[in-house]
């Protein structure tokens, strides 16, 4: 009971105050009759980004605190740099620099893998040649590399791979392991004890 203030709007319509009394004795029906607003909307704009699924990826792993990690702004923080220098700060990374501004990555983890002579190779330890000794390869456990989920250095023992063949201008992600334990079941095989690197490329 009592006299109320009702407003009445909706959108493109210009809002309606109307006064009405309700009382004891029963419903009140009011009828409302509302004037299109000609003020026009502002557009209403939606913006999102495409998904990357292997940034989903990358994510994820991260998420679960083993190995280490490279983002797109650390990356762009050292731009110019070599991707050897820049995984010779990450703690674990081995980087054997060779001539012509080679890098070869290998895990820095004392690992049992057996030994390996000038041109021989045994277990996982990768025997350089003599030519590639004088490049600066040494006998090492080498680490397995992927790019974008391909394997670019298949192979027992797993052999050296430059990591400066790529800049940090065309990575968007690294991910390292420096053991099998902290490896995800994605690359964990064969040799991935002397270490997993990951590379994602930009888009």
């Amino acid at each position: 009971m009592g006299a109320y203030t009702l407003s009445v709007r909706a959108i493109g319509f210009i809002t309606v105050g109307i006064r009405i009394v309700v009382r004891d004795d029963g419903d009140v029906t009011q009828d409302v009759l509302l004037s299109e607003s000609k003020t026009r909307l502002d557009a209403l704009v939606v913006r999102a980004e495409a998904i990357d699924a292997r940034m989903l990826e990358f994510e994820e792993n991260r998420s679960l605190g083993l190995g280490r990690f490279v983002t797109r702004s650390e990356l762009e923080a050292q731009r110019g740099q070599s991707m050897a220098a820049i995984m010779a700060k990450v703690n674990s990374v081995g980087i054997v620099r060779g001539m012509g501004n080679r890098g070869w990555i290998l895990s820095r983890r004392p690992i049992v893998t057996g030994s390996c002579r000038e041109g021989q190779s045994g277990g996982a330890m990768y025997g350089p040649s003599r030519s590639e000794k004088f490049q600066g390869m040494v006998c090492g456990c080498y680490a397995q590399v992927y790019l974008d989920n391909h394997l670019m250095n298949p192979g027992q023992p797993t052999e050296p791979f430059d990591v400066n063949t790529f800049s940090a201008d065309q990575l968007e992600a690294i991910e390292w392991y420096a053991s099998a334990s902290q490896t995800p079941a994605k690359y964990a095989r064969l040799n991935s004890g002397c270490g997993v690197y990951v590379m994602h490329t930009r888009r």
